[in-house]
């Protein structure tokens, strides 16, 4: 055997039995504090020992609602910078009730993860430290889409009584006592039954035990209903219903807070009035109705509560008189007396404040509501605390109470033949929207250089939808673009140098239209930037100064309503892909030639109901990839598919290859060229995963590879390539602990780099040694066929590897031999 053929033969088993490889998961950000991520609703507010915690549910994980929390001080101030999860629980765990025992509190709420019937309720006991007591306990039975519960403590039997309307077809009131270690004291039992329609249950506990439970109920009048009580023991014993007080106006959303020996129950009626009425122990109207306000507009969501045994009672609503949705209260006196009123938390600029919750320590009254704090932050909780005297006096300013890290989104990146450079939208930097983020990252080990903040790339921009796109020239420097600058809607860029110099803000549309999606990437001799808006695809060139190339240009009209965008370099074209028409009816193409030229007819790369695709180039032609509705359904029926397109736009593989189909669903794909084949990384469920595709259109790894599978959703994946054999890969990655999404990457390292040598050394990265051995699918002459040996290695799986270090010494005693 001649000394070439038996190289080929190593360099061959070697590659076969050398697996690609990535790096774990980096950080790409240094967390700084903001508003918090998704939506976080209807809020509750306990009394603890240390203060009150505010609860809510919140999906900021974009995986499901689960329950989060924030200390806060007697002013209603957080008491720490990150909120935290109570608890996180598989399904949705909405509609929050809850209600402070001795030294624990319960915490009840509506869960769909129990069976296929909808939304039952469950409840779990808490320490004052937020400790659980025992495990989460189901409460109803059957309830099949029951509204949101109400808690109340009953100091006399030690035990929490929870209650809730909306129950079964009947549309009933049930409860259900829990005791102080967690456990079931009376299961599921009816208060009040059909045919009526009972909704909105409400509970306060009585003086001298068992407490008072009022709803809305049409009984009396079918669809107009109106306030009912009954008595409950802490048996589970009901008395008969009464009514509160009658009326031919719709009556709602009650709210029960002890009052003297009895209690107090308030109501809406009509949306334009809120009525009490006190009522003895034994639920009997006394001492004539109250009216709390009239006249109002919209009044919604009336809660109560009791400052001591005597009261008074401090009682909140929704008021929307004069187009502003705003927090009202007011106290009532056991003897009546209704004080003026206040408003603990009012519109502010265009975001309202609405659901509210009461809780008190005895001496001041803690009012938490939802509402939007700025353009970005999605729902907020907020809190405000009064003092009773004993008309309410605010103290201090309404304040927001969750404060989760800022949250990343839209991460992506480029090489510039030195560094990378890597992009985030950072929401939290501005109240007046969101703003553009970057960062310089080395090759091969992803180290940030630069200061640990990176670089602000704007400031105040209001890019309340748009996003980071960002471009690397092939010899040094970036060019990042987003769009929706501000009220003017534009898009706008900056040029960084290599050492992160940025130059001055660069307009990059003509026209003054609104720019959502968009994309930017080196293009011969500058900047190509496409745009979707107006039913069209633009595009416009910038040089390396920031002088335009080539003006605005409408280059596809695609009918209305266009999505997604990607595009990739390659020679004089840049190759553009998205989505024709909202709601997708497959994916198009569209061939930017560099002296302006296009106007073709759009590429049908596919032409059913695909989204969101992505595409990269190689040195010889193009690979689109997409996600697809398997049997036309939604989500979870999406697989991921791709298909090569030649540099003159001709479709190369039909049918398109199948990469990621599993009953997870695979959504967001991304594509990037390593220098040896595409890399295709997607999102399935919640991890990332990838697979390879030659040149030649072989799908290299048969199952996806699993990059990242930490338990929390990796979104958005976005890959970049890089230096030979390499590619960075980006997501958006939950993090529990800053309670947001955060930018994370890895490094991709293809193992189809073969033993060819930069000053001897085995692993060169694919760089050519004068011929003498060719590299990771370079062609040169005497190569023997050791290329097409080595590709039988591309996409194995490693075993034992022991034998490596004698075929690479054999191969270095051969090279010493020749020369």
């Amino acid at each position: 055997m001649s000394s070439r053929v038996f190289f080929s033969f190593i360099i061959g088993a070697a590659s076969v039995c050398v697996a690609q490889s990535w790096s774990p998961a980096f950080a790409l950000d240094a967390v700084s504090s903001g508003s918090s991520s998704g939506h976080q609703v209807a809020p509750v507010v306990v009394p603890v020992a240390s203060g009150y915690l505010a609860l809510w549910d919140d999906d900021r994980d974009r995986q499901s609602h689960d329950v989060w929390m924030a200390p806060i001080d007697a002013s209603g101030a957080p008491t720490t910078a990150l909120s935290a999860p109570l608890f996180r629980l598989p399904g949705n765990q909405t509609g929050l009730a809850a209600a402070a025992g001795t030294s624990t509190f319960l915490v009840a709420w509506l869960d769909d993860s129990l069976d296929g019937c909808g939304l039952e309720v469950r409840a779990q006991v808490f320490t004052f430290a937020a400790t659980p007591v025992g495990s989460p306990q189901r409460l109803s039975m059957g309830a099949c889409g029951a509204d949101r519960p109400s808690v109340t403590f009953d100091a006399a039997s030690g035990q929490w009584l929870v209650v809730w309307g909306h129950h079964g077809s009947g549309r009933e009131v049930h409860g259900a006592w829990v005791t102080s270690t967690g456990a079931l004291a009376v299961t599921d039992f009816v208060i009040a039954s059909g045919p009526n329609s009972a909704v909105n249950a409400a509970a306060a506990s009585l003086t001298g035990g068992g407490a008072l439970v009022a709803w809305a109920d049409d009984r009396a009048t079918f669809s107009v209903s109106n306030i009912f009580s009954a008595v409950v023991s802490s048996s589970g014993a009901v008395s008969v219903a009464s009514a509160v007080a009658a009326s031919p106006m719709a009556q709602s959303t009650p709210c029960v807070a002890p009052l003297g020996t009895g209690a107090l129950v308030g109501w809406t009626e009509g949306a334009t009035s809120v009525l009490a009425q006190p009522v003895t122990s034994a639920g009997v109207a006394q001492n004539g109705l109250l009216t709390v306000v009239s006249g109002g507009a919209g009044l919604s969501a009336v809660d109560c509560v009791t400052l001591g045994a005597g009261g008074p009672v401090a009682l909140a609503w929704v008021d929307r008189a004069a187009l502003q949705t705003s927090v009202v209260a007011r106290t009532v006196t056991l003897a009546g007396v209704v004080s003026p009123a206040v408003t603990p938390l009012p519109q502010v600029s265009y975001f309202g404040r609405d659901l509210p919750r009461l809780a008190t320590d005895g001496t001041t009254v803690v009012v938490v509501a939802q509402g939007d704090a700025d353009y970005t932050s999605g729902r907020d909780v907020f809190a405000r605390v009064m003092q009773v005297t004993p008309d309410p006096v605010l103290v201090g300013a309404p304040a927001l109470v969750d404060l989760a890290s800022n949250t990343a989104v839209h991460v992506n990146g480029a090489w510039d033949g030195e560094r990378y450079f890597v992009t985030w939208r950072s929401e939290g930097l501005s109240s007046a929207g969101v703003d553009s983020v970057g960062r310089f990252l080395e090759a091969t080990s992803g180290a940030w250089l630069g200061a640990d903040a990176g670089l602000r790339l704007s400031f105040n921009s209001g890019n309340v939808v748009s996003f980071p796109t960002t471009a690397g020239a092939p010899d040094g420097g970036f060019f990042v673009e987003w769009g929706d600058d501000g009220s003017a809607g534009q898009l706008a860029g900056v040029l960084v140098s290599p050492g992160g110099t940025l130059s001055t803000r660069l307009l990059l549309n003509d026209g003054f239209q609104y720019v959502t999606t968009h994309v930017g990437r080196w293009f011969v001799d500058g900047w190509g930037s496409l745009s979707l808006k107006n039913g069209a695809v633009h595009g416009r060139r910038t040089s390396r100064s920031g002088t335009t190339l080539m003006p605005e240009t409408v280059l596809l009209t695609t009918g209305p309503a266009p999505e997604w965008l990607d595009a990739a370099p390659l020679g004089d074209a840049l190759f553009g892909v998205l989505v024709v028409s909202d709601g997708g009816t497959g994916v198009h193409g569209v061939r930017w030639l560099v002296d302006g030229g296009v106007l073709e007819v759009p590429i049908a790369v596919t032409t059913a109901a695909e989204l969101e695709p992505a595409v990269a180039a190689s040195p010889t032609r193009f690979l689109v990839a997409w996600s697809q509705s398997a049997d036309g359904g939604g989500l979870a029926s999406r697989d991921v598919w791709a298909t090569r397109v030649s540099p003159e736009g001709v479709v190369l593989d039909a049918p398109a290859l199948s990469l990621g189909s599993s009953a997870q669903p695979e959504v967001t794909p991304t594509v990037a060229w390593d220098g040896l084949n595409f890399v295709v990384s997607w999102a399935r469920g919640l991890d990332l995963v990838a697979v390879r595709v030659s040149e030649q259109g072989a799908v290299l790894d048969a199952t996806p590879l699993v990059l990242v599978n930490d338990g929390e959703r990796a979104a958005n994946p976005y890959a970049v390539s890089g230096p030979f054999g390499e590619a960075l890969i980006t997501w958006e990655a939950f993090e529990p602990a800053a309670g947001a999404f955060r930018p994370r990457g890895l490094l991709w390292f293809d193992a189809a780099n073969d033993a060819g040598a930069d000053a001897g050394s085995l692993d060169d990265a694919g760089v050519a040694d004068g011929g003498e051995f060719t590299d990771a699918g370079t062609t040169a002459s005497g190569d023997g066929g050791v290329e097409a040996v080595r590709r039988l290695g591309v996409g194995c799986a490693c075993g034992d590897a022991s034998w490596l270090p004698l075929g690479l010494a054999v191969l270095l005693g051969l090279r010493r031999r020749r020369r």
